[in-house]
This record gives structure tokens, sequence and C-alpha cells, in this order.
């Protein structure tokens, strides 16, 4: 997707705000007016919902248009009436948004609009010990509960669509450059702990004291790549994810990467993880 469409899309929902405010003084005045179609008041509260779900975005424009027809018999249009019920539920139901004074919230992925930092409620998993070929390598930081979990150090039950359309919505970019981030792990009444302190290189192979995670995200549509692999942070560059560590020798598998048990971390803890934007030096 273009980045010029993602910067009127933002635009649209950081505005929404003062026109919502605005919207409402004006229908209170005016009895007679007319509510917008669900597709209008759905498109200003999130304004990416056309492009993440296109197949039930055009059965409620077609809805919609039924109803429009004057000529159309009382029984089709109290059908099409049910139909754009159900499809707004539907839309609200796999994609609940909400937008705060401080934040800004998908699918139960939190941004912060002060920090500019991103929230995602996960919890420890740890990778299988495998065996001999594979003794229990690690090839995710984060998938869904559906996904790799066997490979993983942390699950989430939020998506992966829901975090790359966060991204984007809050002004991230996927190229020319990609938006980077730092990885750390939050849990209550403790300091965050960097992702670094959780995982190691095998064979004697030394990793950087920061690694550092890009926003590769995939391509939308009725199915997006990542939600069905469920991966949200890869490291061996095996799939499409939302992320991906910055790392030749990791990427390409050359590095096997091992974990470090944590104290604090047993498995099936809930903690949350942090991204925090790196900034490119000017």
């Amino acid at each position: 997707m273009k980045p010029a469409i993602f910067t009127v899309l933002s635009c649209l929902l950081l505005c929404h705000c003062q026109r919502q405010s605005s919207d409402t003084v004006e229908t209170e005045n005016s009895p007679e007016a007319t509510p917008p179609p669900q597709s209008e008041q759905l498109a200003i509260n999130f304004p990416l919902l056309p492009l993440i779900e296109p197949s039930l975005w055009k059965k409620l424009l077609h809805a919609e248009g039924m109803i429009e027809q004057p000529s159309l018999p009382a029984a089709s249009k109290d059908e099409a009436q049910t139909n754009i019920k159900k499809i707004t539920a539907q839309l609200k139901q796999r994609h609940p948004f909400s937008q705060e004074k401080n934040s800004i919230t998908l699918g139960g992925i939190r941004y912060d609009k002060s920090t500019r930092q991103i929230f995602i409620p996960a919890s420890v998993q740890y990778p299988r010990a495998g065996d001999d070929r594979h003794p229990g390598e690690l090839e995710l930081i984060l998938c869904s509960t559906t996904g790799r979990t066997h490979e993983t150090l942390f699950v989430t039950k939020t998506r992966p669509l829901h975090l790359e359309v966060l991204l984007h919505l809050v002004g991230y970019q996927k190229s020319s450059p990609p938006s980077t981030f730092r990885v750390s792990v939050s849990i209550t009444n403790h300091a965050p702990i960097p992702i670094e302190k959780l995982i190691s290189a095998s064979h004697g192979d030394t990793l950087p004291e920061q690694l550092t995670w890009e926003f590769s995200g995939s391509d939308f549509g009725d199915l997006y790549p990542p939600d069905l692999t469920g991966d949200f942070l890869i490291c061996w560059h095996a799939h499409d994810s939302v992320m991906r560590v910055q790392h030749e020798k990791i990427a390409s598998g050359e590095f096997k990467l091992g974990i470090i048990k944590h104290q604090l971390l047993e498995k099936n803890t809930p903690v949350t993880l942090v991204l925090s934007q790196v900034h490119r030096a000017p």
C-alpha cells in the first residue's frame, strides 16, 4: 500500500475526535438530519477497515445501495437493513478499535501518544526442548496462541494484523527506510527487561548488546499472511511477519538462537511486550 494513502487515512483518524464533537452538536440541533450510512460512520472511526476487510466492505456497500433504491420492495429493504446490522457487528467484533485522549487501541494492542510506544499483552511460553537436530531453537520472539508456539518466547491472544494496522495509523512505515524498534518485556512492579537479556546465540556465536527490529509487514486482503502463521516478531526470516530482526546472520539462520531463562519469567507469566522506536541520527 502506498504511503500517501496511509498519510491521508492517519489524518482522518487523528482529526476524528474534534469532528465527532461538532457533528454531535449539529445532529442534536437538526431533528430532520438523516444519520450517515454505517459505512461512512465506520470509515470515520477506523479509516483502514475498507482495506483490511474488502469482501465484507463490498457487501456492506451493496446492502446500503439497495436501501437507496426507491422501487425496492419493503421486504427487500428490511432484509438489506438486517444485513447491514450483521456486517457492521461483524466488523466491530473482528477489529475492536478505540481512541482516547492519550492512546489508541486496536484488538488489545495499545499505542501511547506521548511516548510513541506500542504495548502488546502476552505471556511467557519458551520453545520446546526439541531434538538433536533442533534443540529448543528460538525462531520467534512473539507469536499468536494459534501460531508456532513451540519456537517462540512469548505468545499473545492479539492478532498480527492489528499490530501492522496500528503501526500504519500512528505514522510508522515499512519502507524507505523502515521504522525500527527496540523490544523490552514489562512485568508488574519490576524494571523492563531488554529482550537481549533473554536470548543467546548457540555454538559460541556472539550477539550484539542491542538488537533492532524493523517494521516489515505484509500485504492486506481478506487473508493476511502473518495472521495465518501467527508471526509477530520473527528471528529467522522464513515467513512474512509484522517485524523482523535486523541482523544478517540471525535472519539467514546462520546464527541459531537459544533462550536465557529469567527468574521472574516462569511459563505462562503475564507480561507486556513494549516496542520503542529507534530514532535515527539526523
